[in-house]
Order: structure tokens, then sequence, then C-alpha cells
């Protein structure tokens, strides 16, 4: 018989973790969190500075980027609040940190208003490497985000005036009070939100991602290659590049075009109309202003526009003769650093792409037989031959003092394939090893400061302590620069002299040669526009490098002796990474095209290089926001835009939780108990920087007149993370007889300390802790039974402890993790001592490993999953704790496919599942600006297989079921920001109790 279920829940499993799932929404919505547990090092000692709008937020360290954050965002509120047309009635929370050696900022409005800034400089390979003042364009794009997404009007208005400024819940009831009761801007689709934001970024700086020719080169290269995606893919996660530029980049040139048409106090007009309306219809807003043409229309609008104006740029560069290369014919999407071996053999290069990892590779000198060398962690891509090819030396990241992500040296011997790390914490950007092979040249970034430094390998292999080492590197530093960008160090042939490419806070860049006898630094060159990559040629007589002098990277030579520049390509993408071969006949570089970066050769050919520069493009930009820019070098050079009154910084104190730790909202909660429905309310907060967190929901049941609450508290001012749970709740035993139910209230609380221990690709997490919870029957009982029964009731005290491991790995086209593993046990241990009415140990025990299987090209993300899980009890018999077999996944913390839910029980247990994964089809289309997203259609087959009994005796082979099936599933996301995946499966059950199953459920994570 086929059996037509549906995903009817397991109540006791899934209102005890009800309360985990309320932190987690909280996290992933208000926290740019990374680990499991703290999110700040807890070396930090964070001050505030006040002022009339900001309350600023930095740790030791950051005081003079703090100073400069107080007076750009004085300045840039003035200005912004003015376009935008909203003044947020509450201080902005703006936190500093310097926790990672890559450039980032987030910013949220719910519950208040909150912005995270990492001081690391942006390296000119980021899309955000152009700028005149990196704080500022960081900070303005993400003040942007504040005066966009905090507006209120209309109902909006009226509901934050009652339930604040609300977060998600983990039930649905509470979801859609959230979508209804959020500040409406919130759940815009992202290209509509960043792209505001780009479009701000450069109409009040003199530079942002407008005006940057990395942005315009995109641009160009998608309009030449016809590869520009519709306006429901910018919001979609597409997988191949530009990827997540996408929202930023058109989502900049829609507003761009909008606000040229109608008027630059545009986008803050349309901010405000939408956050008078309901969530996700959109399109009525442009409609009622623009004649009723909606964003669709729009967006075709300015992408025609856009057509026009890229065409003619093209047409520009073409009549001045494109250059002559030859691409190397290998796999990846970014494929960038080339390098040529010593002996001139082979080729290094950096590749990523959307259906693998990042690696090192090697190919043959014409791009033959390519290989990986490593597997690489997040890093600035560089890589350096030893002058004997016995090395490759490299920089990447790592979690660093158990928070940090720092980039630290790392060697790879080619012959013995050994990778070794060098230092621990130094924070190493873009190395490169001297002429004699003893000492390597590296940025080194701290406090939102970069400056070079030379690195002894004989000090790196002496076995000096790791802060011995670290403090004798900084106290060595060549340079003194203060939040300067300090990129492509490079030895000179004698290795007397470094180049190395500069650019200051205040936009000025420049070519440098420091002379390491005399330590003085000669300015080669210095220009308005970016430096990047740069390479010396094998006799020293030139530098090459890339540059968009003529608002096109190009690559560039300067000689040193004679002082001139000379253009030596002409191309229509960009050329990067230039890499002079040792015998001093080509150039290797990267070659940008609409689909990523391919790597390219040309002759090294003087003789043909352009003296001067030309063709000269220029990104489109109509100059609105020059009245915004700095209007002199001292002015520059500090960062300002506008008045700024320093006096209105008016107190600096040590940081205090108080001003950010209490409700900022509530959310109505609807559950129910043995007598009917369930209400109450739910609320949630935590401090600007996290130390405190926590959630609180009070209930009452509408029949049985029982009170009902849950509390978590997290503290992270220390290292372990400290939580302290709560709750009284009504729990259902589902099916404890055949159709029949149990009721029951659970009572707790428990103590624990986390201890994470973090890296970049996995992280183990420590659990001890102890938990005091007492049982009480709903129903009436007789001599201890229900329906006959055993139940338990009283005191069930346990300490437990726990591990718990993630590797498990996925990327763009996959289907679901395909790689790595994860496990978790748990153990808990009830006894008198403890507190407890009973004896008992209890076992939980989970593992789930992945296997790529790259069968064809076309099914390369082809998976196997397999899954164990068991549990074991020993002791007293207690219902309650019992485990129960059977169902689809997520209605049993057991499922068995084919078989009915929790149709068995015992004090033993254990699962497997074998699964064999594989695509179907990339949707990768949504409903024009409808916040639907299909994104891809992947096939799953399947044998479960289970068994439950109480004790040695009772275990027998013919107690295991098993059961096969397949899933057809869908990756779709909604709401703009939620991604499931529904699915619809079949089941047979093989053995006895057996059965056929249709069902229907949704995942979250495969």
């Amino acid at each position: 018989m086929l059996r037509i279920i549906g995903l009817r829940p397991n109540l006791h499993m899934l209102r005890i973790k009800k309360q985990i799932s309320y932190l987690a929404f909280f996290v992933l919505f208000f926290l740019p969190a990374r680990a499991t547990a703290a999110d700040l090092d807890t070396s930090f000692d964070f001050s505030t500075i006040e002022t009339a709008h900001f309350s600023v937020h930095y740790h030791q360290g950051l005081e003079e980027v703090a100073e400069k954050i107080v007076e750009i965002a004085e300045g840039a509120h003035n200005n912004l609040s003015k376009v935008m047309l909203w003044e947020p009635t509450e201080k902005t929370n703006v936190v500093l940190v310097d926790n990672s050696d890559f450039t980032n900022g987030f910013a949220t409005v719910a519950p208040y208003n909150l912005i995270y800034l990492f001081t690391t400089p942006p390296s000119i390979d980021m899309t955000i490497g152009e700028y005149d003042d990196w704080l500022k364009m960081l900070f303005i794009h993400e003040y942007t985000h504040i005066l966009t997404m905090d507006p209120a009007r209309g109902l909006s208005k009226v509901t934050r005036s009652i339930f604040g400024k609300t977060l998600p819940a983990g039930n649905i009831i509470s979801l859609l009070f959230f979508i209804y009761t959020a500040p409406p801007n919130l759940l815009l689709p992202k290209w509509w939100i960043e792209g505001v934001a780009t479009w701000a970024e450069t109409e009040f700086t003199g530079k942002g991602r407008g005006r940057s020719s990395y942005y315009d080169m995109i641009l160009r290269m998608a309009v030449e290659e016809d590869n520009i995606p519709s306006i429901d893919q910018l919001n979609g996660n597409m997988p191949d590049w530009p990827s997540g530029t996408m929202p930023y980049l058109f989502g900049m040139r829609l507003h761009k075009y909008i606000a040229d048409q109608y008027g630059e106090d545009t986008p803050g007009k349309l901010s405000l109309h939408h956050a008078g309306r309901p969530p996700y219809f959109l399109n009525g807003v442009p409609k009622r202003r623009f004649g009723g043409r909606h964003y669709v229309a729009l967006y075709k609008e300015m992408i025609e526009e856009l057509k026009v104006e890229e065409r003619r740029n093209i047409d520009t560069l073409r009549m001045a003769g494109l250059t002559s290369m030859e691409h190397l014919d290998l796999e990846g999407e970014m494929l960038t650093k080339p390098r040529v071996s010593p002996d001139g053999r082979s080729v290094v290069y950096n590749m990523s792409g959307p259906h693998s990892h990042e690696s090192i590779m090697i190919a043959g000198i014409d791009g033959g037989m390519p290989r990986q060398v490593l597997r690489r962690l997040p890093s600035d891509r560089t890589i350096s031959w030893s002058p004997d090819g016995r090395y490759i030396y490299f920089a990447q990241a790592e979690i660093s003092g158990g928070f940090n992500v720092y980039q630290d040296l790392y060697r790879h011997n080619m012959k013995d394939e050994e990778t070794e790390r060098l230092t621990f914490g130094l924070r190493v950007r873009e190395p490169d090893v001297s002429p004699d092979g003893k000492m390597v040249v590296a940025v080194i970034n701290d406090r939102g400061n970069q400056n070079l430094a030379i690195l002894k390998l004989a000090d790196l292999e002496a076995g000096l302590e790791d802060e011995e080492l670290n403090q004798k590197v900084r106290d060595e530093l060549l340079t003194d620069y203060k939040l300067a960008r300090v990129s492509s160090p490079r030895w000179s042939p004698d290795g007397g002299k470094i180049v190395y490419a500069l650019k200051t806070n205040g936009g000025k860049s420049s070519l440098n040669l420091i002379d390491l006898k005399s330590k003085k630094v000669r300015e080669l060159m210095r220009s308005e526009f970016n430096f990047s990559s740069v390479a010396l040629t094998g006799d020293g007589s030139h530098i090459i490098y890339s540059s968009d002098e003529t608002g096109v990277y190009n690559l560039h030579a300067y000689s040193i002796k004679s002082g001139k520049g000379y253009q030596v390509t002409n191309v229509l993408g960009g050329a990067f990474d230039p890499h002079v071969s040792p015998g001093g006949d080509r150039i290797f570089f990267s070659s940008y095209h609409s689909r990523g970066r391919s790597l390219a050769v040309l002759d090294y050919n003087p003789d043909k290089w352009r003296s001067g520069v030309g063709p000269v493009i220029k990104p489109y930009w109509k100059e609105s926001g020059e009245e915004n820019k700095p209007a002199n070098d001292k002015e520059l050079e500090a960062g300002l835009s506008g008045r700024t009154d320093k006096a209105e910084a008016v107190e600096r104190k040590e940081y205090s939780v108080a001003g950010t730790i209490l409700p900022r909202f509530w959310l109505p909660a609807i559950a129910s108990d043995h007598d009917g429905d369930v209400v109450g309310a739910l609320t949630a907060g935590q401090d600007a920087l996290g130390y405190n967190k926590y959630i609180v929901e009070v209930d009452r049941g509408t029949g049985s007149n029982e009170n009902y609450y849950s509390l978590i508290y997290t503290n992270d001012y220390y290292y372990p993370t400290f939580m302290v749970q709560s709750y009284s709740l009504p729990l259902t035993y589902t099916d404890i007889v055949q159709n029949y139910d149990f009721f029951e209230r659970e009572t707790s609380l428990s103590l624990s300390a986390i201890v994470p221990i973090n890296r970049i690709e996995s992280g183990t997490n420590i659990t001890l802790g102890y938990e005091w919870q007492e049982k009480e029957s709903f129903v009436p009982l007789l001599n201890g039974q229900y329906l006959g029964v055993d139940i338990f009731e009283g005191k069930s005290n346990n300490a437990f402890a726990g591990i718990g491991y993630s590797s498990a790995r996925k990327y763009p086209y996959s289907i679901s993790r395909e790689e790595g593993w994860n496990s978790s046990i748990l153990y808990k241990e009830y006894s008198p001592s403890l507190g407890s009415d009973f004896r008992m140990k209890k076992w939980l025990i989970d593992y789930s490993a992945y296997i790529s299987v790259p069968l064809t090209s076309r099914k390369r993300h082809d998976v196997i999953s397999f899954q164990v899980k068991g549990g074991v009890l020993s002791g007293d018999d207690i219902y309650q704790e019992k485990f129960h077999l059977g169902g689809v996944p997520g209605a049993s913390g057991f499922p068995l496919r084919g078989y009915p839910s929790r149709f068995t029980f015992g004090n033993n247990i254990a699962t497997a599942t074998l699964e064999y994964r594989m695509p179907v089809y990339y949707i990768l289309r949504g409903w024009n600006t409808k916040p639907f997203f299909w994104d891809r259609l992947h096939l799953g087959t399947f044998v479960d297989a289970g068994t439950v009994w109480n004790d040695k005796d009772d275990y027998s082979d013919d107690k295991v079921r098993a059961g096969i099936g397949a899933e057809i599933r869908f990756d779709i996301t909604l709401g703009y920001m939620l991604k499931i995946t529904p699915a619809l499966g079949i089941a047979q059950g093989m053995g006895h109790d057996g059965e056929g199953q249709a069902y229907f459920t949704i995942y979250t994570e495969l």
C-alpha cells in the first residue's frame, strides 16, 4: 500500500531545540558571526567615543582609526541624511575591529542600528580596491544601508511603534509576523540594497566603484561578450563570475540611471516610498513615480544605454589596435599571479572557480599538463619561487589565537610535496624571495596600517617563539605608513633594492624604490591612477606593472634609468599580474574576460611599447558628486568630506553594554499543549560587540491556563563561551501508542561551557555542562502508566559532555556538501549524586561523510553521502529517554524512510543512510523582481537501514529494517534571502512494518 504522508513534526524533538533555532536565526541575521562561540578576540579591550549621531566602539591600537571615523561619520551624516531624506531617531553604533586581513563591512538596523568595519585596507584586486579614502568609502557604503533600511512610514511606522524593529524567529507564525513588522526595506532585494549603497559611495566620495576602472571593465566585457544578467539573476547567488558582485555592480548602475533620469534625490524618495509598503511588492513604487515604468523596464533601459556607452569605448580601443597575445589553454574561472620557474620550464599560478577548491597549480611553460600543487586557503594569491626552484613561498589565512583571520608565510617543497608553515600570527602579505634565497620581503598588516618588512629565513628556521619573532619583525619594519596600502614588493636582481606600489588613504598612488643599505625611499612615479602587480625585468632595467591610467587596466613599463614610462598593452578587458620569464623574452600575465581571467603571454619587446599612454576611456559617471570631493590635499589626506566639527566628539569612555543590551522588539509566539493553543511573546537582544546574547519567550496555554517560558543567555567575554539555558515547556511524544500522543511539562536549567577550536575550513567544539531537569505528566497516570506504557515523573538531572567536528564543504555549483565529514558525540550521565531520581548513561553519536564522484564533466558534482547515527542507554528503564525509529527526515531524530514515523523504540538504536546525489538541471532563474529564485534541480537515491533493541540479548539481525527510495529536490530562494530545498520523495520499506510512501519534506542544508 502506498501511504501519502506529510511532515508531521516530532514535537518532543522540535520543541526542545526551538530555543537553539531562535539563537541561530538571531546570530545569522544580526551578527557578522564566524565562530560557533566567541566572535571577538578576548584580548581586545574596547573603548567608546560618543558623538551627536554615533557611538564608535574600538579596541586598543585603533585610536587613530576611531578619531578618523568620528570625523568621517558626522560629515557623512550631514550629507547623506539630506539626500536619503531620513535621519535615524537613534544613534548608530559603529564597531571598529582589526581581526581580519581582508577588508569588509556589515550593517543592520534590527533590532538597532549597527555597523561593523574591519580595518584592513582593500587590495587592488578587490572590487573596492580603487578609492580616494578607503575608510570614508567603506563607512559611506555601510551608513547608506542604515539610512535606507531604517525608514518607517505608514503601516510600518505603526507596527514599529508596537513591536519595535524585529528579528526573525524559529517558528512559522513568528516568521510571518517578522515579515510584516520588520523594517520593510530590510526585505528589499540585494540589488536594491547594495546598489543604492554603491551609488552613494561613488556620489559622495571622489572615487567609489561607480568611477572604478575595475567595475567598468566588468561592464565593458559583459557587453562585448553578451554576458549581461537579467534582473532576476542579480539576487540569485549566481555561481559564475561575477557572481556575488552582480547586485553591487548592476544595482549601482540601475540606481545611477534612475538618479540621472529623475534627479539625485530619487534614491531617497524611493527608499521612503518602499518603507511605507508591504514587503516584496516593490514595483508599485517606481510605476507611480516614473509613468508606469517598473524596475524591470528601467533595468532594460539602463542596459540598452550601457551597451551604447560601452560599445563606443570598445570601438575606441579597437581603433588603436589591440595587443596580440597567446592564451594558455587552462581550466579555471580565475587564473591569477603566474610565476615562471627559475629554469623556465613551468609556470605556477593561482586557480579558483565555482566547481572546486582554490588551488596553486603548475603547468608546462606552454600550459600543458596542468596539475594541482596544493589546495589554498583564503589569501592574497601571490606566489614566489626560491632561486633554486626547490620551494614556492606564499601567504594564506588561518585562524590565529582562536578568533582572528590572519595571513602567514608558508613554503611548499616542490620535490617532496610537503608544505611548511613558517610564521604564526605575523599577518604577512605578498611575499617575494630575495635573489640569494635567504630573505623574504613582505607586507605586514596591523591596525589598519601596512608596511614593508624583511623576514630572514634563518630567523624563521631558528625556532624562535612566535611572539618573539613577530615582535622582532615589527620592530625592524622598513616603512612607517599610516592607513596606506602597500603592495607588490619585488627585489631588484642585485638584492639591494625593493620596488613596491603605494596608495595613501588620500588616494595618491606611487611606485617607490627603497635602497636597503641607506633605507631611503625614492618615489619613481606618482599619479591619481592605480598601480598594482609590480614586476621587474631580469636585468633590472624596467618595472612592469598594471595601471588604469588609460581607463583600462593595461600593462605599463617604467625605465629606472631614464624615468620614462611606456604602455605595453592595449586590451579590451584588463591585464594584471605581470611576470617576466627568467629568459627575459616573454611576459606572463592574467587577462580579464567576462567570465573571469585566463593566463596570457606576450613577447617582451620594448621596441613595440607605446611611449606615453593611449587610447583613453573613462568610466561613466556624471560628476554630480564632485562637490563632495575633498577640497585640497590636506583634507584629502585626512579623508574628510564637507564640514566636520571635531567638537562633536564629546565623550570618550570605556565600552559598556548598557546602551545596547536591553530588548528592542517583541514578537507573538504560538504553539500548543495538551489542552489547545499556547500563545505568548518572545524577544532577543545583544550588546553591540556580541559579548552578551539572549532570547526570552513567555507563553500561556489558552485552554490549560499553564504558564511556560524559555531563556537562552550566552556570555562571550572569556574563552570559553558560557551558556545558561532554562525553560519550562509542554512536550508532546507523538504516537506513544499508535495514534495516541502523550503530553508532559519539562522544566530545565542548564549551565555549560563551550570551547571552540576554530580553523578556516574546519571547526571543533567541546562542550561541558550540568542540567537540572524535572518532568511532570499533563495526563492522569495509572500506577505510573499511560495506556500501558511506563512513564517517568521526577528529576532527571544530568551532567553532559560533547564534542563536535565539521570539515564538510560545498562549492557554488554543488548540490550538497561534497567533501569532508561531520561528526558529534554527546554523553550524558544521570545519577542520584547529580540529583537525579534514576541512574542512566546515555550516548549519542552522529557521523556523516561526503565524497565527490566526478564521473563526467557534466556530472562533476555527483556526490556519495554516507551517514550513521546511534544511541546507547544503560541503567534504569525510562520511556522518555528511549530512542524512536522511523519516518522521513525532519519528522524524527532517527528517520527510516519507508516506515511509519516512530514505529518502534528501544534503549539502543543504530541507523545508516547511503545516498547517491546527482545534479539534473541548473535553472538559475527567477521571476523578474518577484521574491522567488529557482536555483537547481537534483536527484537523490538512497538506501536506509536501522534497528532498535533493549539489551544485548534483545538484539538480532531480524530486527534490522531497510528502505529504498529516491527524492527529487529543488534548491530555491524565497524572499531574496531564505534558501531551502523542498523535496518530493518515494520510499519503500523492505521488511516487516515497511510500507510504500510518497512524501514531502524541506531541507535547509544537505
